[in-house]
């Protein structure tokens, strides 16, 4: 069966073989790191960071003091990066690297895999929810069954009873042996297990957990401690590594992980056949704020998520067709207009932070002017947020 229990404990052994990705910086930076710090009324704000590790604002004010996340600036370029295999834990971590092996330790199974910065982790089956060795094929867990993604893209579904250089699984009482070169990933049936209060994305892709997080010397943060050891040890990390670090879980919730109703535009100027789903890409972004990419015209429906009363997004016009931008973005609840967006091409770029209230609320992409050629747009970084009620 699926669920029956596979350790009576979780025993986790790390080797700190630290390397240049995660190391205590010898000498600060020379030039200072931007970074943006969500504030907890629902506002970014912008500093720097100084040698002391510190992110202050011009006025000399600590952005990681209660900020709810903060995010570091970049010019252009993917906010993410998908790890070519990763090690996924059961409460949401994952581990760039590469497998090592599986073993038995006290009796129980671990998975051996080798972190670029960690060094050797021995992480026990229970707390695993994938082992992916390929992301090019995509690993469909399912929450009923153990299962094992072959390489050309077929699924074994049933429960894994053993682990080596060969993977025993139990399908439909049918014992089958699979040769571990040719599974891109391994999924298992485990229960979700609470997350720490600090998540830091990484720029190899992992997804890293902690107790608390400061600034370092030299331009560094300091994670305390690292969620995948049985010690209280600290982490330093080189600020070039890290792309974003969320504090407060509960508080955000992204945009990216509802799904919306799609309708046509109100009062379109040429009838469409079809209205086009909107498309989500840069799936491994921090805060699993994907980006949402919007054919206009057309109005999404969505639901304001239980307890959550602001939406904030960046939104740009498509860059392939920047020249013919010429589009109004609209933001509406309740029947009431709660904030219009225009964009073209000489102001293809503006901030979404709009006050919510429960229930349905759309977001309209009017055409302009000249029709809706070219009327296409990306929200980046949508996050639904419970701001700070106090003060």
């Amino acid at each position: 069966m699926p669920d029956q229990p596979r350790f009576a404990h979780a025993v986790l052994t790390v080797g700190l073989a630290l390397s240049s990705w995660l190391c205590t910086p010898a000498t600060a930076q020379s030039t200072p790191i931007a970074w943006e710090a969500l504030s907890s009324k629902g506002e970014w704000v912008t500093g720097l960071q100084d040698e002391q590790g510190v992110v202050r604002t011009p006025a000399g004010v600590d952005l990681l003091d209660g900020a709810l996340a903060v995010r570091r600036v970049v010019d252009s370029g993917r906010l993410d990066q998908l790890p070519y295999s990763a090690l996924r834990l059961s409460d949401g971590q994952v581990l760039a690297g590469g497998l090592i092996g599986f073993a038995e330790r006290d009796g129980r199974d671990v998975v051996r895999w080798k972190h670029p910065g960690l060094g050797l982790l021995e992480v026990p089956m229970d707390r695993v929810a994938c082992v992916q060795l390929d992301a090019s094929v995509p690993a469909r867990s399912s929450t009923a069954a153990d299962s094992i993604v072959l390489r050309n893209g077929d699924t074994l579904e049933g429960f894994i009873e053993g682990f080596g250089g060969t993977l025993t699984i139990d399908v439909s009482g049918q014992k089958q042996e699979v040769e571990l070169a040719r599974v891109a990933a391994v999924c298992l049936v485990n229960t979700p297990t609470p997350r720490r209060d600090v998540r830091v994305w990484t720029a190899d892709g992992s997804v890293i957990d902690g107790d608390g997080i400061e600034g370092g010397p030299g331009a560094s943060f300091i994670l305390t401690p690292v969620n995948v050891a049985p010690s209280s040890a600290s982490l330093a990390l080189l600020s070039e590594e890290v792309l974003a670090i969320e504090r407060h879980p509960g508080r955000l919730t992204p945009l990216a992980l509802s799904t919306p109703r799609v309708e046509a535009s109100r009062a379109p100027a040429l009838p469409r056949a079809e209205v086009p789903a909107p498309t989500r890409t840069d799936l491994a972004a921090p805060f699993s704020a994907a980006t949402i990419t919007i054919r206009g015209p057309q109005r999404l429906i969505y639901e304001v998520p239980k307890g959550f009363t602001i939406l904030c997004a960046d939104v740009a016009a498509s860059e392939s067709a920047s020249h013919w931008t010429d589009c109004t973005l609209v933001v509406t609840q309740g029947g009431r207009v709660i904030t219009q967006i225009p964009l073209s091409k000489e102001s293809p770029r503006a901030q979404l932070r709009v006050p919510l209230q429960s229930g349905e609320f759309e977001i309209e992409l009017d055409e302009g002017a000249f029709g809706p050629v070219g009327d296409s747009i990306s929200l980046r970084r949508g996050l639904f947020i419970i701001p700070d009620t106090q003060g």
